[in-house]
């Protein structure tokens, strides 16, 4: 207690007028009073508060700081008090108070082993709902492992667009993939030594990208159905999905997936190679250049090819335009140039499902890589996934209403 209030332990019960006024001591007041509430009905020592505090001193004023908070604040911000929250947690499990997380937001060992049982596997995603909700209409898929089988399908506020079922192909045979490594410098089929192991810190499963140096993270909030925020998950689905007739798990786990930066990858031995005119530098390549080394079949009889818009128009055999290709310019994970070809879309819903086509520019040649771009699907804020414990198959009665609904007007 000393350590924490800062004070002199021969005369730590002697405390002035001043010093119980000053924003250190009414700042620990604040957080030993909080702390106590929270593992109030669970851990019954009576200095665990004080002791708990201690351990997480320094990361948690860190947090205090870095949020811009009040201490007040801090404690009424959903986020951070959760965040404090995993810190007491972790630190009480560790000094021996309990086993079980002090607040039920918090990911057990059991929640741990079901998500990651769902979405970490060889077949695949399992137990697990994906929903894309758009302004005009939402997209759904579903997984059966139990019949082999996939349902997807859409929604609008008017009613169901579509729903198909197919099989689930799990005998295709598997893809050898090779990424980009920065730290190593190379492609990588495996993660290059030293690897980094996964880990769990709060609510947060941390990894790598495969083979690469990239940092992945799946953050996971623990929903009870019954609670608030399962309500207002509720309210943003389509009513059209008919979700609030079904009788949920009562523990819900949302699933939010960030990955830091750009990998860059490609098929082990089978990807596109264009051979372009010689250059010096790589801001030499023309438009033109690009144009006769990937449709060289065509150049230049059924080509134009427009430098300044840069853009390549593909022409039938009546001359007339039938395509036509924005080119684009960047730099690659390796620090190389990287061209880009994007099919142009008559309209903006169609350019939302035409995906770019990338080429790393390197030794006098085009060659055609995959880009993943780094994204965060809690900022899109139209992902939704949801996984569960599928112990009373709610997995086979939500794909069974997921079906029904093909017969919805």
């Amino acid at each position: 207690m000393a350590i924490l209030y800062q004070l002199d332990a021969d005369t730590l019960y002697s405390i002035s007028a001043e010093t119980s006024a000053s924003a250190n001591f009414m700042r620990i007041d604040y957080a030993i009073a909080y702390l106590q509430q929270v593992i109030a009905t669970q851990i019954p020592n009576l200095i665990a508060a004080e002791k708990i505090l201690a351990a997480t001193y320094a990361q948690l004023w860190q947090i205090l700081i870095d949020s811009g908070l009040s201490i007040e604040e801090f404690f009424s911000d959903d986020i951070f008090t959760l965040a404090a929250n995993i810190l007491f947690s972790d630190s009480a499990i560790a000094l021996g108070f309990t086993e079980l997380p002090i607040d039920s937001r918090i990911l057990s060992q059991n929640d741990w082993d079901v998500v990651l049982g769902n979405i970490i596997n060889d077949s695949g995603f399992a137990n697990t709902l994906s929903l894309a909700l758009l302004s005009q209409f939402s997209t759904f898929s579903l997984d059966n492992d139990e019949t082999g089988k996939t349902v997807i399908g859409s929604a609008s506020t008017e009613g169901i667009g579509y729903v198909t079922e197919f099989p689930k192909d799990i005998d295709e045979q598997e893809i050898e993939i090779e990424c980009w490594n920065t730290t190593h410098n190379g492609w990588y089929t495996i993660a290059p030594l030293p690897t980094t192991e996964p880990f769990i810190d709060g609510n947060s499963y941390k990894t790598v990208y495969e083979s690469t140096d990239v940092n992945v993270t799946i953050n996971v909030e623990k929903i009870l159905t019954p609670s608030d925020s399962w309500s207002s998950i509720l309210n943003i689905i389509p009513d059209s999905l008919k979700f609030n007739t079904l009788n949920w798990p009562q523990t819900l786990y949302s699933i939010n997936v960030s990955q830091e930066a750009d990998v860059m990858c490609r098929e082990v031995n089978n990807y596109e190679i264009y051979d372009l005119p010689d250059y010096e530098t790589a801001d030499m390549i023309t438009v033109d250049d690009i144009a006769r080394a990937q449709f060289d079949s065509l150049y230049p009889e059924f080509i134009i090819v427009d430098e300044q818009q840069s853009k390549i128009t593909l022409l039938d055999i009546n001359l007339q335009p039938e395509t036509t290709f924005t080119v684009e310019r960047s730099i690659s994970p390796s620090n190389q140039p990287l061209i880009i070809t994007t099919e142009d879309a008559i309209n903006d819903k169609v350019a939302e499902h035409i995906l770019p086509t990338y080429y790393l520019v390197a030794d006098q040649q085009l060659i055609e890589v995959n880009l993943n771009k780094a994204f965060d699907t809690k900022d899109a804020n139209n992902q939704l996934m949801m996984t569960y414990d599928n112990s009373e198959r709610f997995t086979q009665i939500l794909y069974n209403h997921l079906l029904s609904l093909k017969t919805t007007p």
